[in-house]
């Protein structure tokens, strides 16, 4: 269901102008429902409002692979609005409601106020930079190296996070199955260097940290 709503109006960044997000409009989707499919045109921008929505590639063999993961405040896809078609699909893993503008209004802004360009680049770059980090888990090739890379680069300063979702949706994004998972999990809280209570999670041997396992922030 689309519809205007005055919710849209403070679901982008500060930055956005007012009279360009005042354009925006409301898609609610069910959980399972797609927000945009494989091949389709691109036409929008979009921003998760409420719920959350998983880049979902499909792999030769029928198998699926979960490229990111947005909730709440968080842009989907944002990178494909210069290209034609997208290359993914977008699933709601929750109910879910998204705000979105349209391509040609959002592009307008762009080329007219170079206030609102400078602070979108410089938002994209921090976006980019969180998404090669998953992208460089995804070319680890053991689990354990996976789950390291995702809790040292995602993890506060005291080595504590919360997952958004379950285990379960944790493996799907680190392209493993779920008994790979909490079998790599036991085997790190046997060593002593992860804690684990339900979605909370504690790295308790911070030392042990390496360069292959945490990204390196520094070459990026």
């Amino acid at each position: 269901m689309n519809s205007e709503h005055p919710l849209a109006m403070k679901m982008f960044p500060a930055y956005f102008p007012q009279q360009l997000v005042a354009r925006a409009r409301l898609l609610k989707l069910r959980r399972g429902e797609y927000l945009f499919g494989y091949g389709e045109r691109i036409d929008s921008l979009h921003r998760i409002v409420e719920g959350q929505v998983s880049l979902v590639h499909v792999t030769p063999d029928g198998g699926e692979l979960v490229l990111m993961r947005a909730g709440s405040g968080q842009f989907i896809a944002e990178c494909s609005v210069c290209a034609n078609e997208y290359t993914c699909e977008a699933r709601a893993d929750t109910d879910s409601l998204i705000a979105s503008l349209a391509i040609a209004d959002f592009d307008r802004w762009l080329i007219e106020d170079n206030g609102f360009a400078r602070a979108w680049a410089l938002d994209l770059a921090r976006r980019l930079k969180e998404q090669f980090f998953r992208y460089e888990r995804l070319s680890l090739r053991g689990a354990r190296e996976r789950i390291l890379h995702f809790l040292y680069s995602e993890a506060d300063p005291r080595g504590s996070l919360t997952l958004p979702g379950t285990v379960a949706d944790w493996a799907a994004e680190l392209g493993l199955t779920k008994e790979t998972m909490y079998r790599a999990l036991a085997a790190l809280e046997d060593e002593g260097i992860l804690k684990r209570e339900g979605r909370q999670m504690m790295i308790t041997r911070a030392d042990l940290r390496c360069g292959a396992c945490s990204p390196s922030r520094s070459d990026i």
